[in-house]
């Protein structure tokens, strides 16, 4: 009686499942599986795993279906490598084309919403893209190079190919060195320029020093904080780039080292190779804003082997101190 309850519950059970995979049999409709409900209560029927052999079938018909671009919706973008420049057999007259020389990637039929936002329109209606804002619509294979590949028929470039490249992959270290194709700034590697060759406020008056051992007046060692007053009476506006580039290359070379900071990224990141505070006094109230100059280029975020960081452990939350 027991096994013909339970193939009652199962003939039940299995065919609202049956019909979801036979609908998704075609794949000219595929769509995802809605999400269901789980129950986790074990119990001695095979319902719950019927229910879930039956999703991942329906999971794997519509993964399986072919993903298309249709040519109507395709945008084209065409790589200017020496800039905008007018369509063909168009004079520029002296108004020239309106967008400036930094746009490299020139969309001749935009659409969708992609382009509210981004982009520079010509004269001519036709938009004009920076580098950083045409390499997210780039899928997959990089036909065109830019700037900092200029090595396009070499071994050490991608450009006209795969970004990744052909060849046998054994592990993600690999892939992700070769994804590494835009250059990034090495602190280590900036020359120190004389501290007079800074902007008042925007220059070291203290060495701080928090020695743990006496230190000799004839021996100083590097100090543990440099401070830049900054009135804001007298400078209203926040420094320039170039400002707070000459200040921290008006300091030595300070790369984080230590147990704790080759343990923990974020501390390596929040000291940097160079930093400064700056105290902002406005009629006695003083803040303290801390800038360094980090290297995030340095951090190789797939080569960490460490454990998982987080508040949780084992799938479980670390128990409070008490």
């Amino acid at each position: 009686m027991a096994d013909a309850d339970e193939e009652a519950i199962r003939a039940t059970t299995t065919e609202a499942p049956q019909i979801e995979t036979d609908l998704l049999s075609d794949t000219s409709s595929a769509s995802l599986p809605r999400r269901g409900e789980k129950d986790f209560e074990p119990n001695p029927t095979e319902f719950q795993a019927d229910i879930l052999s039956a999703s991942r079938g329906a999971m794997h018909n519509a993964l399986a279906h072919p993903r298309i671009h249709y040519p109507k919706t395709q945008v084209i973008g065409i790589y200017a490598p020496d800039g905008p420049t007018s369509p063909s057999q168009v004079k520029v007259d002296e108004k020239g084309l309106g967008v400036s020389s930094d746009y490299c990637v020139c969309v001749p039929i935009p659409k969708g919403q992609y382009f509210k936002t981004i982009g520079q329109a010509d004269r001519w209606n036709r938009v004009w893209l920076l580098p950083e804002e045409a390499i997210p619509g780039l899928a997959g294979i990089i036909g065109r190079c830019f700037a900092w590949l200029d090595d396009p028929f070499g071994t050490s470039s991608t450009a006209a190919g795969p970004i990744v490249g052909c060849g046998i992959h054994r592990n993600y270290t690999d892939v992700y060195r070769k994804l590494a194709t835009i250059p990034w700034y090495d602190p280590a590697k900036a020359e120190t320029r004389d501290p007079l060759d800074t902007d008042i406020p925007f220059r070291v008056i203290f060495h701080v020093y928090k020695p743990s051992t006496p230190i000799k007046k004839s021996a100083w060692p590097i100090p543990d904080f440099r401070i830049a007053i900054v009135n804001t009476r007298e400078q209203t506006s926040i420094p320039t780039l170039a400002q707070i580039g000459a200040l921290l290359e008006s300091t030595l070379l300070d790369p984080p080292r230590g147990e704790k900071m080759d343990r923990l990224m974020y501390m390596r990141l929040r000291h940097g190779y160079r930093n400064i505070i700056l105290a902002v006094v406005d009629q006695g109230v003083t803040s303290f804003l801390r800038v360094s100059d980090a290297a995030f280029g340095k951090e190789k975020l797939y080569e960490n082997k460490g454990p998982p960081t987080g508040s949780k452990r084992s799938g479980n939350f670390r128990p409070k101190k008490r």
